[in-house]
Formats: structure tokens, sequence, C-alpha cells
């Protein structure tokens, strides 16, 4: 999983610490974020790729916009 996020700063100002302070502080969240978020039962790509190429996936929680639903 990969979470990104953007801060804006107020007027330019620049984030308090070295980058080494930022990093360190980032991998703790990180830490936090992982241990609050446990692992999902992910299938492994090798399961869901058939002979041919084609994907069999389980899709759970997907919305269709209100247009596209039959």
């Amino acid at each position: 999983m990969l979470i990104v996020w953007i801060r804006k700063h107020q007027d330019g100002a620049q984030p308090a610490g070295s980058a080494a302070d930022r990093t360190a502080r980032h991998n703790a969240d990180m830490k936090r974020f992982r241990a609050a978020h446990p692992d999902w039962d992910v299938a492994d790509a090798r399961d869901i790729v058939t002979a041919d190429g084609n994907l069999l996936a389980m899709v759970t929680g997907a919305r269709l916009a209100p247009n596209s639903r039959n």
C-alpha cells in the first residue's frame, strides 16, 4: 500500500526540523498507521490470472455512477 499526502505550508514557510527529522516522523506515522490497519487477505496474482492472461479477481465495494447502472 502506498499512501502519499501533500501539505501546503502557509506563506511559503519551510517545515520545521531537518530532512532526517521529517523522515523519522514520517516513518513513525507510517508504523502507527500500519498497526492500526492490519493487512487484508489479498489474493496472490498467480491465483487470479488464467492461462490465457485473463484476470479472475473478486471486486467488492465497487460503486457505479447512476447512469451506468442497468
